[in-house]
């Protein structure tokens, strides 16, 4: 997320455009398994478009998994 607002911040040609910064998503029930230590009853869910932030910003996502996993 810093990372997209850094670049969102300091490319140049950008003003106005907004951003979705997500590229993966869980219900909280599947959020509050992996936070357990359990694997979520569904797959994430592919709801947004996230590939002009991609594009313009030169960001990678990763699996909402990883994430949650390191906040343990």
């Amino acid at each position: 997320m810093a990372e997209a607002v850094f670049q969102a911040a300091t490319t140049t040609r950008l003003h106005g455009k907004n951003y979705l910064i997500a590229n993966e998503s869980y219900k909280v029930s599947g959020i509050s398994l992996t936070l357990n230590n359990n694997a979520p009853l569904n797959e994430a869910a592919i709801t947004y478009d996230s590939s002009l932030a991609k594009n313009d910003l030169g960001i990678a996502f990763i699996a909402a998994k990883e994430t949650l996993n390191h906040c343990l």
